[in-house]
């Protein structure tokens, strides 16, 4: 069922009088000074069909007793009914269908027509840009929460991921590339060369030092030739044997060849320096080869996080050009609603009533009735758009204007609590 409002009676309630509307057209304009029971009349109708959550804490006019709201909605007729009681009130409600039969229960059918905005459409222009793309997700049906979960989890790890790539290839940036390996030259046939060497010196020095005590032994074996004549022959037996020993040593010292230990040990030195340099070398290469790795994970886990990042927002993004939105030109991406390449927000004072109005009408398929306040900021081509929605989609729109209002077609002037 759909419905709009064919006439209504309003007795007593907040600052009305009386007054009596039979809508002519999809647009109704109330006109009139601030402060003379205007916004009373969109108060009563939203009171009638919304309920007494929408209610004011004093609902009747000051100094009655008995405040009354009938409302022809579509076939239904709306009859809200309010009683003094000392400080407090009363308040009861009745449906009926055409047929003049009572719909019980009355409000529980009333909410079933009403939807989001149809009080005040312009609200969605006046919601933060979080609040107005959650309105026209659960509108359209676009359940992506979850992924847009996920949609952040990995751009937030895929963030990461990237900070340590770059720092990962600025450790690799700053180490020089090191040389080619070296490999270690053995140095034990240089020691071997060396101890032998070692050998023959010692070996040397001990001849040396047989040539010396064998001289000094002939000596003083010749000394003792000269005093002792009669040991002759014990001492010339002595004698031939420390000259025979003294011509072996004097022979083995001519014969001696001695190695070159300081050229040895150059080049063990060499051999040293070599392999300190190559173990270096090594472990240079080791150390980049190790950064470079990190590096390529690093990247490599970058790559695979802005691929899945990628793979989501493609699918937000098909499931999101799949819906169908109350207006062309309509968009909801993840950062808010766009209109026509735009955020929302951002949009012209028209262009967002526009789109407001739009939510509002596929918000309310049932009860086709919008409720504007404070109309007056509405300008001309605003009012034409308006008038132009209203009348292609059907729909019957009640605009509050405290100026400007002379010049709409069909204004009712509401003053001091009566239509003019």
């Amino acid at each position: 069922m759909s419905a709009k409002i064919v006439n209504l009676d309003i007795q007593n309630v907040m600052r009305i009088k009386a007054v009596h509307i039979e809508p002519n057209g999809n647009v109704v304009v109330l006109g009139g000074r601030n402060a003379q029971g205007k916004t009373s009349v969109l108060d009563a109708i939203s009171v009638a069909i919304g309920g007494m959550k929408l209610c004011p804490e004093v609902p009747i006019r000051e100094g009655q007793d008995e405040a009354e709201i009938t409302l022809q909605l579509g076939e239904m007729l709306i009859t809200r009914k309010f009683k003094r009681k000392g400080d407090t009130f009363t308040s009861s409600l009745v449906v009926k269908n055409a047929e003049g039969q009572p719909l019980s229960p009355p409000q529980k059918t009333l909410d079933a027509l009403i939807g989001r905005l149809a009080f005040d459409p312009l609200e969605f222009a006046r919601m933060s840009p979080a609040g107005a793309r959650e309105t026209l997700r659960e509108l359209v049906g676009l359940d992506v929460e979850q992924l847009e979960d996920e949609l952040g989890r990995v751009y937030r790890q895929r963030t990461e991921a990237g900070i340590a790539k770059r720092a990962a290839q600025a450790v690799v940036d700053e180490l020089p590339v090191p040389p080619a390996f070296e490999l270690p030259v053995s140095v034990d046939g240089v020691m071997a060369e060396m101890r032998a060497a070692g050998d023959r010196r010692a070996e040397f020095e001990e001849l040396k030092g047989i040539a010396e005590r064998s001289k000094y032994n002939y000596d003083t074996a010749a000394a003792r030739v000269t005093r002792l004549r009669e040991e002759l022959g014990d001492a010339e037996a002595s004698v031939t044997k420390y000259l025979n020993s003294l011509a072996m040593a004097d022979n083995a010292i001519k014969d001696f060849v001695a190695p070159d230990l300081d050229e040895i040990q150059g080049r063990f030195a060499q051999a040293q320096e070599h392999n300190t340099r190559a173990e270096r070398i090594t472990q240079e290469r080791n150390r980049y080869a190790e950064k470079a790795e990190q590096a390529a994970q690093a990247a490599e886990a970058w790559k695979a996080l802005d691929a899945e990042h990628n793979q989501i927002a493609y699918k937000i993004k098909k499931m999101t050009e799949a819906v169908t939105y109350p207006i062309e030109d309509m968009e909801l991406r993840p950062e808010g609603v766009f209109y026509q390449g735009v955020p929302f927000e951002q949009g012209s004072r028209a262009e967002r009533i526009k789109v407001s109005l739009a939510m509002g009408m596929a918000m309310n398929d049932k009860l086709r009735i919008l409720l504007i306040r404070d109309g007056s900021v509405l300008d001309k081509e605003s009012m034409a758009t308006i008038a132009k929605l209203a009348e292609e989609q059907d729909f019957q729109f009640w605009i509050e204007m405290a100026r400007g209002y002379e010049g709409a077609a069909g204004a009712i002037v509401i003053e001091d609590g009566g239509v003019v």
